[in-house]
């Protein structure tokens, strides 16, 4: 019997992948894993904080790949979900928030 795509076991593979390929520095791969994840999760819920986390993921492979407006709206993505779900400060909001702010640096030269 197959597990369907948003089963926790499956989702966990994916995020697992993606890991194992950022930490290895294979950002376009990590990408592409973090993507189908979150292309799953969205199906399901898209303002869970897993969602905010996976975009989180993906603005920093964008980030690593150098491609700066896709970083920009990834991180915008989380931010948004989790500035709905957490309260003002959260650790995940400051670290999104400093990261978005990376990427602004470098796409405006400041």
């Amino acid at each position: 019997r197959c597990l369907p795509p948003h089963h926790p076991h499956f989702t966990n593979v994916l995020r697992e992948l993606g890991d194992i390929a950022f930490t290895k520095e294979q950002y376009g791969e990590a990408l592409q894993w973090n993507r189908r994840l979150c292309d799953i999760l969205m199906a399901v819920n898209p303002k869970s904080s897993n969602v905010a986390t996976v975009w989180y993921n993906i603005g920093g492979c964008y980030y690593k790949l150098s491609q700066l407006a896709e970083a920009e709206n990834a991180l915008s993505q989380a931010l948004k979900i989790m500035t709905a779900i957490y309260p003002a400060g959260d650790d995940s909001i400051s670290t999104t928030e400093c990261l978005l702010h990376f990427v602004w640096q470098q796409k405006f030269g400041q």
